[in-house]
């Protein structure tokens, strides 16, 4: 921050009070809540994960001290140290930034990425789909309990503060999404990936169960379950369901993450046949001189 950002926001400030009657703070803790967000973002893309991390977990307090000018001070001055020390640490890293996150929003380089891909498409399928790749973007299982928590924490601080005592809608909603990230995992992992057996030939051979390839069920299997047993549980009235909320969203994160196997493990070593994915041209063919 620069005292020309001070100049501003006091100047909104004053406007906001003597013509609107707004609270004396209201503009300085919009324009910081806004500041803090986008450098989070910034951080996160950067390689800073520890530093947004902590403004992410941070910003939620503002829903408990809003109503304490003091409070939002305090936290306030807190979350910019701590984005300040990112900032600092982001920039004596700047040489080992990489360019990939923002392709998505340079279309030169979006341009670029997209010519790249088809170059290294020389085999056609099912070539291509037999060469190893590697999944640069697996999380590991203390990152993945991260998520959870932020996920989880961010959930119970809503609900408990927004939402009426006995009200069941959020957990409902919470259940529901959760199944839908459940599917969502289990989706990422079949696509281009068939059982070895149908259902037939399991009945046949008296196989019911294929664990090296029904083992990708666990993890949507157990965020059902998870959801039905806090759909349950939220019968009894002495268990806030802000809690219950915040374990539905908060465990689905968490084991749709880190449940085994990974993405890149079931892909190279998992038991499945390989079949056209979404995008595949099963028309591809090698090219001979």
């Amino acid at each position: 921050l620069v005292w020309q950002d001070l100049f501003f926001v006091g100047l909104a400030t004053v406007v906001s009070v003597l013509h609107r009657g707004q609270p004396l703070l209201l503009m300085l803790s919009i324009f910081l809540t806004c500041y803090l967000v986008v450098w989070c973002f910034a951080l996160m893309i950067t390689g800073q994960t520890r530093h947004a991390y902590a403004i992410a977990l941070g910003l939620s307090g503002l829903l408990f001290v809003w109503p304490s000018p003091i409070g939002c001070l305090i936290l306030f001055g807190v979350l910019y140290a701590i984005a300040r020390s990112g900032i600092v640490k982001c920039f004596h890293l700047f040489a080992d930034w990489s360019p990939d996150p923002w392709r998505s929003c340079n279309p030169n380089l979006r341009a670029l990425s997209s010519q790249q891909k088809q170059r290294d498409r020389r085999l056609g399928w099912p070539y291509d789909v037999l060469s190893p790749k590697r999944i640069e973007d697996s999380i590991s299982v203390g990152w993945s309990a991260a998520l959870g928590i932020l996920v989880g924490w961010w959930c119970f601080a809503l609900v408990f503060l927004h939402v009426p005592a006995g009200c069941q809608d959020p957990l409902m909603a919470a259940c529901l999404i959760a199944i839908i990230v459940g599917g969502v995992r289990l989706l990422a992992y079949l696509v281009g990936s068939a059982a070895p057996l149908s259902i037939r030939g399991r009945v046949l051979n008296h196989r019911w169960i294929l664990p090296r390839y029904d083992v990708v069920l666990i993890a949507p299997l157990l965020i059902v379950l998870l959801a039905l047993t806090m759909i349950s549980i939220s019968s009894f009235p002495w268990i806030p369901v802000s809690i219950l909320t915040a374990i539905v969203a908060g465990g689905s994160v968490f084991i749709s993450l880190a449940c085994p196997p990974g993405l890149e493990e079931w892909k190279l070593t998992g038991s499945h046949r390989i079949v056209p994915g979404i995008g595949s041209r099963i028309s591809e063919y090698v090219e001979t001189p």
